[in-house]
């Protein structure tokens, strides 16, 4: 192979796109016992407890729990009274992305769940019955609600408020991650200057190897 001071261009060229190569920083976004909460099924602080699951929820799915703020699961100790306008549970995720990201996740909730983004609803709790809500977003397998948005630098807020529309077993569980797309500092993007004399040393060496030949 030729080695000249267009190849050597070309490998450092190359050489940069490599150190320019971005990596993606996943963290889990899943409900557990530590969650942030508030409630009106008990007098005083929220604390998030893991429930049993009915027989006809969606099984957890990874780490996820079936959490309620109260023993409202099948079996349980607790009766959440049924209300169709006031979420008997309330839980906020907060976090903060130094660079642009994403958020995606499932949940689901017996009966329903309201979702909301930054103060911004986007989902609505649906009110029809079944086994919990009749569809989207109810606790049986396939009437998760799906969730994939592209997010800005920033703190954000995702709010969940569950509902007991009927009577029975109460609860909500979700799952999913965050990611935070960044650059590998390992590998920092050489400076032009650094770049050239990359080449040079590359068509350097290409000479000698020339030479020797």
């Amino acid at each position: 192979m030729l080695f000249t001071m267009k190849t050597a261009l070309k490998a450092a060229a190359a050489a940069c796109v490599l150190a320019a190569s971005s990596q993606a920083i996943s963290v889990p976004f899943l409900s557990t016992t530590d969650d942030v909460c508030t409630t009106t099924a008990t007098v005083g602080p929220c604390q998030l407890v893991e429930i049993n699951a009915h027989n006809a929820w969606q099984p957890a799915v990874g780490d996820a729990q079936w959490v309620s703020s109260v023993d409202s699961g099948a079996p349980g100790s607790v009766q959440v009274p049924n209300d169709a306008v006031n979420p008997f549970l309330t839980i906020t995720e907060t976090f903060t992305l130094s660079g642009s990201g994403n958020l995606t996740f499932d949940i689901w909730a017996d009966d329903t769940a309201r979702v909301s983004l930054n103060g911004d609803v986007k989902f609505l709790e649906n009110t029809s019955q079944s086994t919990c809500a009749d569809g989207i977003i109810g606790c049986e397998p396939g009437e998760n609600g799906s969730f994939d948005w592209d997010l800005a630098a920033g703190t954000h807020t995702v709010t969940f408020e569950i509902f007991q529309i009927g009577s029975g077993p109460a609860g909500v569980m979700y799952n999913g991650n965050y990611t935070l797309d960044t650059v590998n500092v390992n590998n920092p993007v050489p400076e032009p200057g650094s770049l050239a004399l990359l080449a040079l040393g590359l068509a350097g060496l290409g000479m000698t190897r020339k030479k020797a030949a």
